[in-house]
């Protein structure tokens, strides 16, 4: 695995995995919608990452995943260090 593919599982967290939402697929009509998130960035807000919720049957962007995650510095800042930028606070 590429360190920047190994990144990004860490950014997607759970997102990375399929997840499986209510209903059918709204482009091909299958009938479980499972989608994995793709291409992590930092919310609006600095409190979660958001991430291109892509669907596994036919491939097609449904939308977009998010996930709240504990932080003391905010998601930004936890994606500029996971991404090799040294921080030292004194």
């Amino acid at each position: 695995m590429r360190a920047e593919d190994a990144r990004e599982r860490m950014l997607l967290g759970s997102m990375a995995g399929p997840v499986t939402l209510a209903g059918p697929c709204p482009h091909c009509g299958h009938a479980v919608l499972v989608v994995t998130g793709s291409q992590p960035r930092p919310s609006a807000d600095d409190r979660a990452f958001e991430a291109v919720a892509t669907t596994v049957c036919c491939g097609h962007v449904a939308g977009k995943l998010r996930e709240e995650r504990s932080t003391i510095f905010g998601a930004r800042e936890d994606m500029e260090v996971l991404n090799g930028r040294a921080r030292v606070y004194g």
